[in-house]
């Protein structure tokens, strides 16, 4: 009898150890768990649009507007043309109002740091394009003014299309909705145009 209870004893207390193990384990499990969605869910970048800049520490992209552009400070020099129902001028879409911000730091004629240009159709306002001139405005990417073809290839990949039957080479990049043409002078980044590609094909199509 004696060995009976000892023995029941002991079952008892090794079932109660194993349900402790397990215990412990499941629920060292859960936490665990808990933590890295937590930290994935804190921690996750958010994607950045194609084509996006950073210009004196804000950020800029097609779908970025006035309110950014505020950001910026006053531009150097700002141009508001109305296309007018003038059989000559190639844009469709007459009466859209084009607005032409021009920022600069070098003070040196056509040497801008970046050139915005917006439209005006039915009091909603769009970015149109924007040129990038100056290494004082840096790509989310890493690229900037002065990088080099290869570092332009390595970080965007092989282009949609290229000429380099001129002096300067042009890399033509479509991406959705972004269409970006970088322009190398002497294997170097000289320039780049990022242009919104519906509103480009809407308002003055080729």
């Amino acid at each position: 009898m004696k060995k009976q209870n000892i023995l029941t004893i002991v079952i008892i207390a090794l079932l109660i150890v194993v349900a402790v193990l397990i215990y412990i384990f499941m629920g060292d499990k859960s936490i665990s768990t808990q933590q890295t969605i937590s930290t994935t869910s804190k921690d996750a970048p958010v994607a950045s649009e194609v084509g996006e800049v950073i210009y004196n520490g804000v950020h800029f992209n097609i779908h970025s507007g006035l309110s950014t552009l505020k950001e910026f400070g006053e531009p150097t020099e700002y141009l508001r043309d109305a296309v007018q129902n003038d059989s000559s001028d190639p844009r469709t879409n007459k009466g859209t109002t084009y607005y032409y911000y021009t920022y600069a730091q070098t003070g040196q004629e056509d040497n801008y740091d970046i050139y915005i240009t917006l439209c005006e159709d039915s009091g909603v306002t769009q970015v149109y394009d924007y040129i990038i001139s100056s290494n004082k405005v840096s790509f989310v990417n890493g690229i900037t003014i002065g990088s080099t073809l290869d570092e332009v290839v390595a970080t965007m990949g092989e282009p949609t299309s290229f000429d380099d039957s001129r002096s300067m080479i042009l890399y033509n990049y479509e991406t959705g909705p972004v269409n970006m043409t970088f322009i190398f002078d002497k294997n170097r980044l000289y320039r780049v145009i990022v242009s919104n590609n519906a509103i480009v094909q809407k308002y003055c199509p080729d």
